[in-house]
């Protein structure tokens, strides 16, 4: 079959099966890993312009909005004007938002060290690698 050999059908396939396995690691924090990496993201940052945010997350600006809504309900980030630009908007964590991620980054070092421990130190380093050249050449 074709799709065995295509790396679009084999990302995916991965990306699901690796999505479902850190959202079991961070089930007690209540964060998806897709989440967890929105506010690290944004931790990292401190403050970060959403147009910003967007491009590193490789997301579209609405997307990236409706991803940002149901995090700053429940009270994890704040969403504000930018002081020198009115039309920027800035995003940062609130202190509800550092303890929910400092709560999940524990989650996620044990998962992350279960799968390279899975995989092997080294298949796992190339991997990361690997990935990261995909995404590269998929994006030239």
């Amino acid at each position: 079959m074709a799709l065995l050999s295509c790396a679009c059908f084999n990302t995916r396939t991965s990306a699901r099966a690796v999505t479902s396995y850190y959202d079991r690691a961070l089930k007690d924090s209540g964060l998806r890993i897709t989440q967890f990496a929105i506010l690290g993201t944004i931790r990292a940052a401190g403050s970060i312009p959403m147009s910003r945010l967007a491009t590193t997350l490789n997301l579209d600006p609405s997307t990236l909005t409706r991803t940002l809504q149901p995090l700053e309900l429940k009270g994890f980030l704040q969403i504000a004007e930018a002081d020198d630009d009115r039309r920027m908007r800035e995003v940062m964590l609130t202190a509800k938002g550092h303890r929910i991620v400092t709560k999940a980054h524990d989650e996620w070092t044990e998962a992350q060290a279960q799968l390279r421990d899975r995989l092997g130190g080294d298949r796992f380093d190339r991997l990361i690698d690997d990935l990261q050249a995909l995404t590269q050449a998929a994006r030239a």
